[in-house]
């Protein structure tokens, strides 16, 4: 958890088309709380 924090709060590397699957995957199995 705090690792996707420091995601969210960090500014996306530049490989962020790679993450991008992955990251929001990972998000949409959390509540939305942004």
């Amino acid at each position: 958890m705090a690792l996707l924090a420091e995601h969210l709060l960090k500014p996306l590397p530049a490989d962020k088309q790679i993450e991008t699957g992955p990251f929001l995957e990972a998000v949409s199995h959390l509540p939305p709380f942004f």
